[in-house]
């Protein structure tokens, strides 16, 4: 253990380097060997503790296994709850019996006990690694199994650990070898850190969704990593770890709330009347604000000194502020846990405040010249003969004397509470009844001066406010004037403005406010005048709105016909389309539209014109052809007429070139021939090989869209012709089909072949079929397994062996391939 020391000296105080503030009561060292455990050295300071660790020396350090578990058990003992332990060894532990204790203690204490250990016992010896592993998992940390020269990187570790009051730390079963584990991010959630202990690890940590996440690594070796969550964003997390041996893996989560504490010894109604701290010796309301969508349950305050935990009754004040109240002991620093839920996400939650201390007694405060500042402002507004409570905060030292005053010399004396010591007070002033406007003083005054801050308090009167006259629903005539009516007796006076259809009305050439006679003027009824009015009537202290709907009258839905419903062009031809309206007011205005095939409207087809309500074709071409349809259309609706205009032309098939197409074999083909033509065209497919049209089998078939249809085979190579015929004429098409097929070499009699040496022999290899027409060669493979090509050529190749020896025994290969695939046969030779 010797070297370890040396390396927990030389570097705790300085990597661990804990401020003067950090929030820890004590420093506690625990020195232990075999087989006692030495008296604690308990520190106040980290200064203190520093200069306890180095004078720290070894005595013995060769007994393996070690009564390690009593020092874990004396540290928790004397140590307070929620503390951080951290055990440094060379050795397994030998005290078993203790680890039953031990659970226990840490149960009760919340304490965290975090295991390093750079050494272990030969095989033989008692204890085992084990029983670190199980305190590890009853005191929520880890087992850290280090090489001594990765001992320096775990101050870092140590420092994060206990900069930081963890509100959740989970440490998972111990695993082998693999192991996934996922946990998740809330929006309370602050701070992540994962504690990973095993041999030759390999750790990922990823967000279930597979967006970007950015790690910070606090301690990483083969036998331990330490990382954090850079950014702890809400979502879910998988954490994958491949390890030799046992492994264990702790999550460290912090905890916050959204949540404002302030403390009174009189009820506070908002933060503004409290103090962060509270004061000692005195009964304190906790004023608590949290945001409306969390439900608090339960507050506890738990102490520091007597480790009292203490459930405190919960009001709740409004939507958003609860009220506690309790005895706040003078010489007890403590913190606050807050129980409750999400009201939205029903997500249950457990939170603390950081260590709270009350306030302390100054021994020689500065004296200070009194401020005066009154917490509802520079004026309120109260309700006819109610009563308002004020607020006013006092900075001053002597305790300043604070009274009320108002514009009418009525002075008040006010018992002002302590909010703050030595020199913060807050005063309260009661108003009853309240009937008029007055002006209210809030002054103080000590020997060092005086100061004085004035609030108008204005009283919310009684008002009248009658109506006499509403707008009504009303229909006016076309082209006609109407009137709507708003009338209001009020006091303070009233403001009336219009709204026509939620936009109001101005000096506008067919709407006119008349104040006189308490009306809007409709003028020259249209139908941009209908739809929703509205009276909006309006002073300082009301506002109400009246709305009337204003309809149009003698209207008249379009009606159009046209003379000719269905017209046949040549191509060339020139006509004018006219549709003519019969009824419509307002008159209707005639738009053209072209309907598509799919029954879509479409822009009109080039060459055809508007001539103010006509529509021109001025050389009928087949791309007229198609349905035009007149529309009117009024405020009153729309009515339509369709002309068919048909265009009729010989038969068209578009890319009339021929084309080639390569299929394989077995390949389904589809041949397509787009044809147009007026009267439709008859349509059929024909095929010809060498200039002789060859009949189409059951195989081959056209579908309503003229594409033929078949499935490949090597007979199907050809010319394939597209036909199309109408009255007006034929027109064809053709596509030059290749079935490329892969070859085929027929069997061999026999795959075995002997024959005397000296004699000569001769193997076939016959390709039956293959399109392209395949290359061809017979491979060689030796008894002693070389290779070697004997002859190359296309198609069917035979082989003669002239003056058989016996290095001509072997396998003899045939290959042939194309494009398509590759087909071989092979005969074995034997020599005799």
């Amino acid at each position: 253990m010797t070297e370890e020391l040396d390396i927990i000296k030389a570097t705790f105080s300085s990597v661990v380097n804990l401020p003067a503030n950090t929030d820890i009561g004590d420093y506690i060292l625990v020195p232990f060997s075999d087989p006692v455990v030495a008296e604690p050295i308990v520190t106040l300071s980290f200064k203190e503790f520093i200069t306890e660790l180095n004078r720290i020396t070894l005595n013995g350090g060769r007994d393996c296994p070690e009564v390690a578990l009593s020092g874990i058990e004396r540290a928790l003992v004397i140590s307070k709850p929620r503390s951080n332990i951290f055990l440094f060894t060379d050795a397994f532990p030998k005290d078993i019996n203790k680890l039953a204790s031990i659970e226990n203690l840490c149960r009760n204490s919340l304490s965290q006990v975090i295991i390093f250990l750079t050494g272990y016992c030969k095989n033989g010896s008692r204890g085992n690694v084990e029983a670190y592993y199980d305190v590890a998992k009853a005191c929520s940390g880890t087992v850290f199994q280090l090489n001594s020269a990765d001992l320096r990187q775990v101050f870092r570790y140590i420092k994060e650990i206990i900069k930081v009051e963890w509100t959740n730390v989970i440490s998972y079963d111990t695993f082998q070898n693999y192991k996934e584990i996922s946990f998740s991010v809330d929006s309370f959630t602050k701070d992540v850190i994962l504690a990973i202990s095993g041999k030759y690890l390999l750790v990922k940590l990823s967000p279930v969704d597979k967006s970007n996440v950015t790690l910070e690594n606090i301690l990483e070796s083969s036998h331990a990593q330490v990382i954090r969550l850079a950014e702890a964003l809400p979502g879910d997390y998988t954490v994958s770890v491949r390890s030799q041996g046992t492994t264990s893996l702790t999550l460290y989560k912090k905890f916050q709330l959204p949540m404002q504490i302030g403390f009174s010894t009189k009820k506070p109604r908002s933060q503004k009347e409290t103090s962060r701290r509270p004061m000692p010796g005195r009964e304190n309301y906790i004023l608590l604000d949290v945001v409306n969508t969390i439900k608090l349950e339960l507050i506890v305050i738990q102490t520091y000194n007597d480790q009292e935990n203490k459930t405190l009754s919960l009001q709740e004040y409004s939507a958003d502020k609860y009220l506690a109240k309790t005895f706040i002991d003078p010489d007890k620093s403590f913190r606050i846990w807050i129980h409750g839920h999400d009201k939205v996400t029903q997500q249950q939650f457990t939170g603390s405040t950081k260590k709270l201390i009350p306030q302390m007694t100054v021994l020689d405060p500065t004296w200070i010249e009194p401020k005066a500042e009154i917490l509802e402002g520079t004026s309120i507004i109260i309700n006819y003969g109610n009563q308002a409570t004020l607020a006013c905060k006092v900075v001053g030292y002597p305790t300043p004397t604070v009274w009320w005053e108002d514009n009418e010399d009525n002075s008040t004396q006010s018992d002002s509470v302590l909010l703050e010591i030595p020199s913060l007070y807050i005063s309260y002033y009661n108003i009853e009844n309240v009937t008029t406007n007055i002006t209210v003083f809030c002054k103080c005054r000590n020997s060092k001066g005086e100061d004085s801050q004035r609030i108008d308090v204005i009283v919310h009167r009684p008002f009248t406010f009658e109506v006499l006259q509403t707008p009504e629903d009303t229909t006016v005539e076309y082209g006609k004037e109407g009137r709507l009516f708003c009338q209001v007796s009020a006091y303070p006076e009233a403001e009336i403005k219009w709204y026509h259809n939620h936009t109001i009305v101005t000096k506008e050439e067919d709407l006119e406010v008349l104040s006189d006679e308490n009306a809007l003027l409709i003028k020259n009824m249209n139908v941009d005048k209908t739809g929703d009015y509205e009276c909006e009537v309006s002073n300082t202290m009301h506002t109400k709105t009246y709305n009337a709907a204003v309809t149009i009258s003698g209207m008249e839905a379009p009606q159009v016909e046209v003379d000719n419903s269905n017209i046949t062009l040549h191509p060339g031809d020139f006509i004018d389309l006219e549709c003519r309206v019969i009824r419509g007011k307002p008159t209707p205005v005639i738009v053209w539209k072209f309907i598509s095939k799919d029954d879509f409207e479409v822009m009109l087809p080039e060459g055809v014109t508007l001539d103010k309500e006509k529509l021109k074709i001025t050389a009928a071409q087949s791309e007229h052809n198609g349905v035009y349809r007149c529309y009117a259309t009024n405020s009153e609706g729309r009515h339509f007429a369709d002309i068919a205009v048909t265009v009729q032309y010989p038969p068209i098939i578009s890319d009339n070139g021929a084309t080639e197409l390569e299929v394989k074999e077995d390949d389904n083909v589809v041949l397509q021939c787009d044809v147009t033509g007026s009267p439709a065209p008859t349509v059929w497919w024909e095929r010809s090989q060498n200039g002789v049209i060859v009949p189409l089998d059951h195989r081959h078939h056209t579908d309503n869209n003229n594409e033929h249809r078949f499935k490949a085979l090597d007979t199907d190579s050809g010319k394939y012709h597209c036909v199309a015929e109408n009255f007006l004429g034929k027109v064809n098409k053709t596509i030059v089909v290749k079935v490329l097929v892969k070859p085929y070499i027929e069997a061999p009699a026999s795959t075995t072949r002997t024959v005397r040496a000296g004699q000569s022999i001769n193997l076939a290899c016959n390709i039956k079929f293959g399109n392209p027409e395949p290359s061809t060669k017979w491979q060689f493979i030796a008894l002693d397994s070389s290779s070697s090509v004997l002859q190359r050529g296309t198609s069917s190749l035979p082989l003669r062996i002239n003056n058989v020896r016996h290095s001509n025994e072997g396998l003899y290969k045939c290959i042939a391939d194309n494009i398509v695939g590759t087909d071989s046969i092979s005969i074995n030779v034997t020599v005799i």
